[in-house]
């Protein structure tokens, strides 16, 4: 336990904001119950050498460690027990009876009872965790020994970061948490559900490609429709009500916030640094104080946004997404020439596909793509543009009945005009017949083109070919062709799919016998409107962040 010198009277907090730590009044109610003088002093703003030095000053008392310092703290301590051996990350810092620095990890009781106190789950089979940092060791530690968990899916936006996690766990003695790195959301649709998913981000925007390709992973878990909804619990809690929160209680998960995390620790810190433990009345009072604290804290409850920052962040592009070195308007006139032929490629998709009284148009569709393009639509997914095209004379010749109205196209192009984005506003209109009573269904979309060029062996010089060709499927509505016969649909399954494609992915299954995609980019408002989906939402973003990595020379995977 701590030393007995009256000089020790601080519990230093460092990490987190800097500034603050919602548990100071929480922490002060228990010294009084304990018959201890101490306060907690937040060390703002510290380096990890002016929290070494504090920690080692004569006023120690004991220390809170949060990020980022749970794994940088350990080499400067005089020692660790085996937790801190075990997860690889110290949280809280005590004297022991000879006055050495002793680090431990109370995070993992933290998050156990958390979980437990959300929903009292019995042990499944998989348990997840976002984010691959400092906090995630006690992630892994609070699922794997505190649950009984045996498989544990980490998703991370840096994959070196889940390599070191793997590595810490593989310190573990006897038996191993089964670790599996969740790279891709095709990989994630392949896996059973989570039953708990614990958050150690903090509470940033997604905005790289990396970011918002880890985001999608965890809404494709959390969006899946299960008997029994599991519990997502965000270690961070400024502000309280995070957006990873937002968007569990969306899809029905049961959210546990991340002052939970907290004050589940309080009376183990205690006993570590005293020797004593406070009563169950006292830790009743300690969860009142620290409630309050919560709602008097306004950087942790937080305000709501008003319906006009709503509608601003639905109307803006993803910050740092806009593509850098290209030119999109105006510009030489060489380049202007280039986005001239890319806008008569584009064009091309509705005219060759559509007018097919002479075969030979197949052939001029062909002639856009690159050999190993790929196609992304609703009824078909990812395919290759010539299982595309033979899916599609297929489905004419069994009736289908689609065409497609051209708005307006725009091009961004590199300088060097060796790579090329192209966006075409367009109407997809496809002719059903539901019930006896024919409709038209229309989406209002993007297509995006993804261009490169290959050269040309007739001409000398190099031409530019799609590699891949992707859509935002934005709005859509049903028509019914004669207004007095109009179809009776299945309001349940129709509330199954995006607002973006709708009722075109309705009559597609009701009738083509395939299985529309559910997961498709839409509109940025799809995030924000009742009933909205989250995941098309995320992958407009992650859309605009392709565009971007195409344009920059990087090789993307669609």
């Amino acid at each position: 336990m701590g030393s007995s010198t009256q000089a020790r009277h601080f519990v230093y907090f460092a990490g987190g904001t800097g500034s603050s730590s919602i548990a100071v009044s929480a922490h002060d109610y228990i010294s009084q119950c304990l018959g201890k003088d101490w306060k907690m002093k937040v060390l703002a703003t510290a380096s990890l050498e002016e929290v070494v030095t504090a920690f080692r000053a004569p006023s120690f008392a004991g220390g809170i460690i949060t990020m980022p310092f749970k794994k940088t703290i350990i080499p400067y301590l005089d020692e660790v027990d085996d937790l801190v051996a075990t997860t690889g990350a110290c949280n809280v810092v005590y004297l022991t009876p000879e006055e050495k620095l002793r680090g431990t990890n109370t995070d993992w009781v933290g998050i156990k009872n958390a979980l437990l106190s959300a929903d009292p789950l019995t042990a499944g089979d998989v348990g997840m965790i976002y984010g691959a940092g400092g906090a995630s060791r006690a992630a892994v530690y609070a699922l794997c020994r505190g649950l009984g968990y045996e498989t544990v899916y980490v998703v991370n936006r840096d994959d070196q970061e889940v390599a070191d996690l793997i590595q810490d766990a593989n310190n573990y003695t006897g038996l191993r948490p089964n670790i599996v790195h969740i790279r891709t959301l095709q990989q994630a649709q392949s896996l059973p559900s989570p039953d708990y998913i614990v958050s150690t981000i903090p509470d940033f925007p997604a905005r790289t490609s990396q970011e918002i390709n880890a985001r999608l992973i965890v809404t494709e878990f959390l969006s899946r429709r299960t008997s029994k909804p599991g519990v997502l619990l965000d270690m961070c809690y400024h502000p309280l009500f995070t957006e990873n929160l937002k968007l569990a209680n969306h899809h029905g998960w049961n959210a546990a916030e991340g002052v939970q995390v907290v004050g589940h620790q309080l009376k183990h810190m205690w006993k570590l640094w005293t020797g004593k433990e406070i009563t169950e009345e006292n830790e009743a009072v300690m969860w009142e104080l620290l409630q309050q604290a919560v709602r008097d804290d306004p950087t942790v409850a937080g305000a709501q946004p008003t319906a006009s920052e709503i509608a601003r962040d639905l109307h803006s592009l993803p910050p740092g997404s806009r593509p850098i070195g290209v030119v999109r308007n105006n510009g030489p006139d060489a380049l202007t020439l280039e986005r001239y032929k890319l806008r008569e490629l584009a064009e091309g998709w509705p005219s060759y596909r559509f007018v097919f009284s002479d075969s030979c148009e197949w052939d001029n569709l062909r002639s856009i793509f690159h050999p190993d393009a790929y196609i992304y639509t609703t009824w078909s997914g990812k395919v290759h543009y010539e299982d595309f095209i033979q899916a599609s004379q297929r489905g004419m010749d069994k009736g289908a009945f689609i065409m497609h109205r051209c708005h307006g196209i725009t091009t961004d192009i590199t300088l060097d005009a060796l790579r090329a984005v192209t966006k075409m506003k367009a109407t997809i209109t496809q002719r059903f017949n539901i019930q006896g009573a024919e409709v038209d269904a229309e989406s209002d979309c993007r297509f995006t083109f993804f261009w490169t060029r290959l050269p040309n062996s007739i001409t000398g010089e190099s031409d530019w070919k799609a590699r891949f060709v992707r859509h935002w499927y934005e709005k859509d509505k049903l028509i019914p062709v004669n207004p007095a016969k109009v179809p009776v649909l299945d309001e349940q399954k129709l509330a199954q799919f995006p607002s973006g494609y709708r009722y075109l992915a309705y009559c597609q299954e009701e009738t083509m016998g395939v299985s529309v995609i559910r997961d498709l980019p839409g509109h940025n408002r799809e995030k924000g409107i009742p009933g909205g989906s989250s995941i098309a939402g995320e992958k407009h973003d992650l859309l605009y962040w392709q565009a971007r990595d195409w344009l920059d020379g990087k090789n993307i995977q669609l």
